[in-house]
């Protein structure tokens, strides 16, 4: 056993070198998962509102649990594990939830909804972009990106109507701030 995994330790290594350089890797067939050295723990809060965070509702541990914002309580409901992937010479990200491993899923591939479903590094509902934006007044921040629309991008878009803080996917516009998120490492 000590011998295969010192096996799969150099074998991944080749795969994935320290400067991520993948010129030897045929990407039509290969999926790489790029790690890194640190797991990569986030909170997901709006620029407008950094009091409230990407949260599973009630804490839901089955497939389906709706996505929703909520003041931020450090819950493992509310904290993301960011996987990098490249598929075919394609970058995407995957969200998992510290509460159960499951991923952030476009309801039915169509949204606006989001939902946590088992991970599938090929389902094109729970793959991502994130679009880093500059620093604005010292702060820098993201949108996130479906990749599921080919015609149309979608983003996670931040809205508060009356009470209620909500979560959706809308056609993305780079101007939108409500469109725009922090993704903290804790």
């Amino acid at each position: 056993i000590i011998f295969a995994l010192i096996i799969l330790f150099f074998t991944y290594t080749n795969i994935v070198s320290a400067d991520n350089s993948y010129d030897d890797i045929d990407f039509e067939t290969t999926i790489v998962k790029i790690c890194h050295s640190r797991l990569n723990y986030n909170i997901i809060s709006p620029v407008l509102n950094n009091n409230y965070v990407l949260d599973v509702r009630n804490g839901n541990l089955q497939n389906g649990a709706l996505i929703q914002l909520w003041e931020f309580w450090n819950g493992a409901n509310q904290i993301w594990k960011i996987e990098n992937y490249r598929i075919n010479s394609k970058s995407y990200i995957i969200l998992k939830s510290l509460l159960n491993n499951k991923c952030l899923d476009m309801i039915d591939g169509t949204g606006p909804n989001l939902q946590l479903w088992d991970c599938d590094i090929n389902n094109i509902n729970q793959q991502w972009l994130v679009d880093d934006i500059d620093k604005v007044k010292g702060q820098s921040f993201t949108t996130i990106v479906s990749i599921n629309h080919i015609n149309k991008l979608y983003c996670l878009t931040y809205d508060k109507i009356d009470d209620w803080e909500l979560i959706y996917l809308s056609l993305c516009d780079e101007k939108n701030i409500n469109q725009m998120f922090y993704m903290t490492k804790i």
